[in-house]
């Protein structure tokens, strides 16, 4: 038992910090990416759009599904954003998503 409680006193290795990086702050940082550029997109549009339902539907289900509701808002609305920029920023991001998955099934102990 006492062997288990010093491994959480070990200093961090390159590999653990590596991979604490691409665990959380990748995914989290691609799903800050897909918001902001749709809720950039999305206030562009709230200021000429006259359906306010719509825009309010489409903010909560950013702010509520960050990656699924910033994706879908992406992929399907119509945006100022260009749209080949739009397909290029989801799907280089569910690459690196892929990518890492694939990284931690291949080295799990």
């Amino acid at each position: 038992m006492t062997s288990d409680f010093l491994v959480h006193l070990r200093p961090f290795t390159v590999a653990s910090i590596v991979n604490g990086l691409f665990a959380y702050l990748v995914p989290l940082a691609l799903a800050a990416a897909w918001a902001g550029l749709a809720f950039v997109s999305l206030a562009e549009r709230a200021g000429r759009d006259e359906r306010a339902e719509r825009t309010v539907l489409w903010g909560a289900a950013i702010l509520l599904l960050p990656w699924l509701g910033g994706a879908a808002y992406l992929l399907v609305e119509k945006s100022d954003v260009l749209p080949t920029a739009r397909r290029t920023a989801v799907a280089s991001a569910l690459l690196v998503i892929a990518a890492v998955a694939t990284h931690f099934w291949l080295t799990r102990s």
